[in-house]
């Protein structure tokens, strides 16, 4: 017999949890208020329901479906250069603050997660304007290549790169009728990818960092901004990516 599949259950679940909800209350409430009030308030229970649905499901299914730990190799001692990751942060570059807060969140996750083979990747560039260079641009710029360069004199050995800065400029797009990076987010990542594979420089008009030992990166791990990376957190990703049995796909096939 098929086994049933998860998405469907779990999305029957909510909904029929949504509706018991919804309707206990509604009951309570009674048909003597005008039909109007009570499709209104029917709306707004609806939605309460619903978001307390998913706790209660997400919480059964916890309890049913305990995680499975990966398989991994021991990465403990540090990440071997065959199996180079990087930390890449996709972040754009709209005050002094915002790059004095990048910096340390970058440094505060390469202190947790020292390896000799771990990168950490600042991918930036600037918000939307109406022209292609504003007057802080240049000054925000130098705050950021400043910083880390300071990170690398203070934590990279002799020779290496343990922190990078790149950086693309505003491009012109006709439909917002704007200068701005190009497809934001996912473009800073579909850029980082090519340069990997090909050692593609051209989207970028600043490239901090060893480009030759960034292209042997095998392993990419994407944080938001505002996400932190605790303790330990990355060779244990790395050493699971590398495991035999879990056969991940590397930057390099996500891109080709």
């Amino acid at each position: 017999m098929r086994a049933p599949a998860p998405l469907p259950v779990y999305l029957l679940a909510i909904a029929l949890l949504t509706a018991v909800l919804s309707c206990a209350v509604i009951l309570l409430v009674g048909s003597g208020p005008p039909w109007w009030w009570l499709a209104v308030t029917s709306i707004a229970v609806i939605l309460v329901a619903s978001r307390s649905a998913v706790s209660l499901v997400n919480w059964w299914a916890s309890l049913l479906l305990p995680p499975r730990v990966l398989p991994r190799l021991d990465f403990s001692k540090g990440i071997p250069a065959a199996h180079r990751t990087a930390v890449i942060v996709p972040a754009m570059l709209s005050s002094a603050a915002t790059v004095d807060r990048l910096l340390e969140h970058l440094e505060l996750r390469y202190l947790g997660n020292r390896s000799p083979n771990l990168l950490m990747v600042l991918l930036t560039d600037l918000p939307d304007a109406l022209q292609e260079q504003m007057p802080e641009d240049k000054l925000l710029l130098e705050r950021a290549l400043t910083g880390i360069r300071k990170l690398n004199a203070q934590y990279a050995g002799a020779g290496q790169t343990a922190f990078y800065l790149l950086h693309r400029p505003r491009l012109w797009n006709p439909r917002q009728q704007r200068w701005m990076g190009y497809e934001r987010k996912r473009g800073k990542i579909e850029d980082f990818n090519r340069l990997v594979l090909r050692g593609a420089t051209e989207p970028f008009s600043l490239v901090e960092g060893d480009v030759v030992q960034l292209r042997s990166v095998q392993y990419g791990i994407v944080l938001d901004a505002d996400t932190q990376l605790p303790p330990q957190a990355a060779w244990k990703m790395a050493a699971a990516m590398a495991h035999p049995l879990n056969r991940p796909t590397s930057i390099q096939r996500i891109s080709a």
